[in-house]
């Protein structure tokens, strides 16, 4: 298996998207990849990320045939909204590593944070937060809500989730563990053959279980950018 990195929780895609029409009780969303054409002039775009569209092209967008490996950054922020002694909010940055293949679907393996920041809530101010991804690996599918491309990152069952630990008065250690079924981010191109992801107004919704917080407490929000590899362009496509 390939591998990728991918920014923090979003374990959504790579590269560029682009959506082109398909009766509606037939579309499914697929990875594609920009390749040049085995024959001459049979493509329908001009570069290899398959963004400045031409008749007789010498670049196609495939459909992923094979387990693929990606690469991605990004920043989100955790929040228990209902944590002891008030909300407990934090914002972290990192990458991870994963995968992504056929039929639209992927996942992460690693997420590993880089630095995170208190917010608000109980962690002392100014000292230590270790924040660390539960219940990896995650399994990703593409899925379209609303005529738009989603990424769904979800487990067999024990929850997409992430785990806080501070101390508290300089002695007593807190932690505070946030899961939920599954989360999705919403999926754009960016113009340099990257997909972007965005924990939107549906992901807040989306709202997972803490120990601290009790049931639907958990809100995850934030950004991120992922691609498949410098000379390859990567596509979220309804088809």
């Amino acid at each position: 298996m390939k591998r990728l990195k991918i920014a923090f929780g979003l374990a959504v895609v790579a590269g560029l998207m682009v959506i082109t029409a398909a009766p509606a009780m037939a579309a499914n969303a697929r990875w594609e990849q920009c390749k040049k054409v085995i024959t001459a002039k049979t493509g329908n775009w001009k570069n290899a990320l398959c963004s400045e569209g031409q008749k007789e092209g010498e670049w196609l967008t495939m459909e992923v045939t094979e387990t693929e490996e990606v690469t991605s950054s990004g920043e989100g922020e955790l929040e228990d909204q209902k944590a002891t002694g008030g909300a407990s909010a934090f914002k972290c940055n990192g990458t991870g590593v994963g995968w992504i293949g056929t039929g639209g679907n992927g996942g992460v393996s690693q997420v590993s944070q880089k630095s995170c920041t208190r917010l608000s809530g109980l962690c002392e101010v100014g000292k230590p937060v270790t924040i660390r991804a539960v219940n990896l690996p995650w399994f990703g599918k593409l899925e379209i809500r609303e005529g738009k491309i989603r990424g769904v990152n979800q487990t067999g069952g024990t929850g997409v989730g992430y785990k806080v630990e501070c101390t508290v008065g300089g002695i007593f250690k807190v932690a505070d563990e946030c899961t939920q079924t599954k989360i999705s981010g919403a999926v754009s191109n960016g113009s340099n053959g990257n997909v972007q992801g965005t924990f939107d107004k549906i992901s807040e919704e989306e709202k997972g279980n803490c120990t601290l917080g009790g049931a639907n407490s958990g809100v995850v929000r934030g950004t991120g950018s992922m691609q498949q590899r410098k000379e390859v362009a990567t596509y979220a496509n309804i088809r």
